[in-house]
């Protein structure tokens, strides 16, 4: 019930981040066709983790990196926490 098609009109109701893509109009009679594209975008989201939890394996003494890339727009803030505190970055 999101999705409408009024005289050729394609209508999308409550925007989701899976309706993002390309689009195809054709336009077609007997005497041929034509064929106009669309791309959706969705400009507001909120941040998603694909997947999510991550695990790393980590070996003692060794350095590891931890990703942190979300989908999401406007291009979120990114802060990281262990437990309830805060990691801030140090000179190590």
């Amino acid at each position: 019930g999101r999705v409408e098609i009024v005289n050729g009109e394609l209508t999308i109701n409550k925007v989701q981040q899976t309706d993002s893509g390309m689009y195809q109009c054709v336009a077609e009679n007997k005497y041929g066709a034509i064929y106009s594209n669309a791309e959706l975008k969705i400009l507001a989201s909120p941040p998603v983790f694909v997947p999510n939890p991550i695990r790393v394996i980590a070996t003692l003494g060794k350095d590891v990196s931890l990703e942190c890339k979300p989908r999401a727009s406007p291009k979120p803030r990114i802060t990281w926490k262990r437990g309830d505190r805060r990691v801030q970055p140090n000179k190590r």
